[in-house]
């Protein structure tokens, strides 16, 4: 009773009094762990740190016990609100991210990634155009853009030798009617392999060898079975050359290999391609090289033609597609189609297996009964495909890295059968010049960097709109980009206007800093 004559009826917020003493001295029984705070000195208190919520058992007099009730009541409720706040600004930093990710344009939206450092970023240089132009300067025209890598559908040694020394790197291929021999004979493979890569390499910076293309759909059950004996020889022949860790050794797929694409955490393969798709992959995990797929958004839209699908398909403002498995939303078309070929991987056990595009793009003239291809749709998606690449946002399943990812095409293919948008893919004329400006060549990126050093113009005027949602509007600069320059951003009472938004990166790391700021004042109060 001592105790309780020292510090009387206001004992609990003496800053000396000893609750543990109290609790004995009048008769308490403590249970299980003992944690001492400002306003509840070793009480009892059991903690949930996910829900913020507390119990405690004490000896205290009623009243107390309820005023102690109350303020963690209040306490309880007050961090509700900020988790609730700081959830909040967390999905409007990341609907503002995808929004300049995608809507900034391809001159807007570039990050502080070194322009001549663009490794993920390749282009097809087929040979079925007219008159195409001597292979030195095509070398001369990829030397002008951030162009990194280059695929060529067979082994042309002129195009090859062409390419040395430009660091450029470069995927040769064999052809379809090749992959019999290949597998049959390891002889021919070394032959090949003598001819194509050994006389070039490594002035001619070879990455990369195709053995065949969309084989598995070929509907070839001969040329099926002998896809994967083929890519054996052809990487045995590279070890007895010993090249085997330098050079990799894949095949090329079509998205026609998976059974299931949507959503895409429900990507799998199609179960009748059965253990010749799990021997190329074990092929593919146990020698480093990537599987390689030609996801192509345009043939999406084709079959269903909505405006809405466009927009999803282009990378344009739209509403988004949610994963009902992984509840994340998908805001383009190509990130949901690459991210079904990991979830397919994952589903074999070769997630760790890379992934290439080998080939996408979007054609620019149509026949009369084709729908998408224009110049307007091509540039669209070709510049914000690159843009995307270039933010280095990955996709919801891989995020923070860029796929390797080759353009469809360098030139149109005047030669190659089928509808007029078949041959229409080309980014460049045959006269070196650009079909549309995609933001590839080096005077697109001057413009880009130019843009991206101006400093952040934000000015914040006070207007009648107490909404505390935030809206978006954007306008077009004047120049001859046609970027996306301006983007007013509304919250509450304040309107920000981001003037010619600069580097991405910056932008990323400002909202870091500002949720972490965010994290140690919910801490600290």
């Amino acid at each position: 009773m001592e105790m309780i004559s020292k510090y009387g009826t206001d004992r609990e917020n003496h800053t000396s009094f000893d609750g543990a003493a109290w609790c004995v001295a009048s008769g308490g029984v403590t249970k299980g762990r003992e944690y001492g705070t400002p306003r509840m000195p070793k009480s009892i208190v059991s903690t949930s740190s996910s829900s913020h919520s507390y119990s405690v058992e004490s000896s205290y007099p009623s009243s107390s016990y309820r005023a102690l009730q109350k303020e963690i009541k209040d306490k309880e409720e007050e961090i509700k609100k900020k988790d609730d706040f700081i959830l909040e600004m967390k999905r409007q930093m990341d609907s503002m991210k995808e929004y300049l990710v995608n809507n900034l344009g391809y001159h807007g939206g570039t990050s502080n990634i070194d322009q001549d450092s663009q490794s993920f970023i390749g282009i097809n240089y087929g040979q079925l155009e007219d008159n195409l132009p001597p292979p030195p300067s095509t070398a001369k025209l990829l030397q002008s853009t951030s162009i990194q890598k280059v695929r060529l559908y067979g082994s042309d040694p002129a195009i090859i030798k062409a390419l040395a020394n430009t660091g450029i790197g470069i995927v040769i291929g064999t052809a379809n009617g090749d992959i019999p021999g290949l597998a049959s004979d390891p002889n021919f493979a070394k032959t090949w392999i003598n001819t194509n890569v050994l006389p070039f390499y490594p002035a001619s910076n070879i990455i990369l060898i195709t053995v065949g293309n969309e084989v598995m759909t070929s509907n070839d059950q001969n040329l099926m079975n002998k896809l994967l004996p083929a890519m054996q020889n052809v990487q045995n022949a590279l070890n007895d050359a010993s090249l085997g860790g330098k050079i990799k050794v894949t095949t090329v797929h079509s998205m026609g290999v998976l059974k299931q694409s949507e959503p895409p955490s429900s990507g799998s393969f199609d179960p009748s391609y059965g253990d010749l798709m799990k021997g190329l992959l074990e092929f593919n995990s146990a020698t480093g090289s990537p599987f390689a797929i030609n996801p192509y958004p345009y043939f999406a839209y084709r079959s269903d033609t909505r405006p809405e699908t466009l927009a999803f398909c282009l990378f344009q403002p739209n509403a988004g597609r949610m994963d009902g498995n992984t509840k994340i939303k998908y805001m383009n078309m190509f990130d949901a189609q690459v991210d079904a070929v990991y979830s397919a991987l994952n589903s074999m056990g070769f997630k760790n297996v890379e992934i290439v595009v080998a080939e996408t793009g979007w054609p620019f003239k149509r026949d009369d009964n084709d729908v998408g291809p224009s110049i307007e749709n091509a540039k669209a998606y070709n510049g914000n495909l690159i843009a995307h690449l270039r933010s280095m946002v990955g996709t919801p399943l891989m995020p923070g890295k860029s796929v390797d990812t080759f353009l469809f095409a360098l030139y149109d293919g005047d030669s190659k059968p089928g509808p007029g948008s078949e041959r229409s893919f080309g980014l460049f004329k045959t006269d070196l010049t650009m079909v549309y400006d995609a933001g590839l060549s080096t005077s697109s990126q001057t413009r880009s960097l130019a843009a991206a050093s101006q400093p952040l113009i934000a000015a914040a005027t006070n207007t009648s709109n107490n909404n505390s949602s935030m809206s978006m509007s954007t306008s077009t600069c004047n120049c001859t980009c046609n970027c996306t320059s301006i983007i007013s951003i509304s919250s509450g009472s304040n309107k920000v206007y981001l003037i010619r938004i600069f580097n991405l990166d910056l932008l990323y790391g400002f909202v870091g800093l500002s949720l972490i700021c965010l994290f140690f004042y919910d801490l600290q109060t």
